[in-house]
C-alpha cells in the first residue's frame, strides 16, 4: 500500500512539474518574443532610447542608435554605469535630469547644447520615470532626439528676419 501511495504521489508530481515546465517555456518565448520585437521597434528609430535603473545609475537597456553613437555594441552596453557609457559630463548632465524627474514622478523634457566627437548638437531629450516592480526597481526611460537642424534652420531664419527689418527700417 505504501509503495502503491508513493508511486501515485511520484506519478502525480511529475505530472505537474511536466506541466508547469511547459508552461513556463511557452510563457519565456512569449517573453523572448516581445523583446526581440521591442528592440526591433527601438532600433528602426533614429532617436537614442535608453532605460538607466533608478538607483544604481547603470543602463538596463540601450537601442542602436544609442550603440552608433557611443561605438559599443547595445548588448555591451547593459551593465555599464551612464559615466562609463557618454563620459563624466555627459553622465551628469543625464543624472540631473533623471532626478529632476524621479522627484516630480512625471516626465521631464529638456533642450541641451552638448559638443559631440568636437562637434556641437543641440539636444532634446524626454526623461520618463518607470514605475517600480517587484522585478525591478523603476528607473528612467531616456529618448533623445537631435534636433541640431531644425534649431539651426530656425536660428538662420531669425537673423534673415531681423536683416530684413534692419534693411526696411
Amino acid at each position: 500500500v505504501s509503495a502503491g501511495l508513493l508511486a501515485v504521489w511520484w506519478y502525480g508530481s511529475s505530472r505537474r512539474s511536466r506541466e508547469a515546465a511547459i508552461q513556463y517555456h511557452a510563457l519565456a518565448d512569449r517573453y523572448e518574443s516581445q523583446s526581440r520585437f521591442l528592440q526591433l521597434v527601438t532600433d528602426s528609430q533614429p532617436n537614442a532610447i535608453f532605460i538607466v535603473n533608478g538607483e544604481s545609475g547603470k543602463l538596463r537597456f540601450a537601442n542602436r542608435a544609442v550603440a552608433e553613437r557611443t561605438g559599443v555594441a547595445a548588448a555591451d552596453l547593459i551593465g555599464k554605469t551612464m559615466a562609463a557609457v557618454f563620459g563624466p559630463d555627459e553622465a551628469k548632465r543625464y543624472q540631473r535630469h533623471n532626478d529632476r524627474a524621479t522627484e516630480t514622478n512625471a516626465p521631464f523634457a529638456a533642450v541641451d547644447r552638448v559638443v559631440i566627437d568636437h562637434e556641437t548638437r543641440v539636444l532634446q531629450a524626454e526623461h520618463i520615470p518607470l514605475a517600480r516592480t517587484e522585478h525591478e526597481d523603476g528607473g528612467i526611460l531616456v529618448v533623445e532626439r537631435d534636433i541640431t537642424a531644425a534649431v539651426t534652420e530656425r536660428e538662420r531664419r531669425e537673423r534673415v528676419l531681423r536683416q530684413l527689418v534692419r534693411t526696411l527700417v
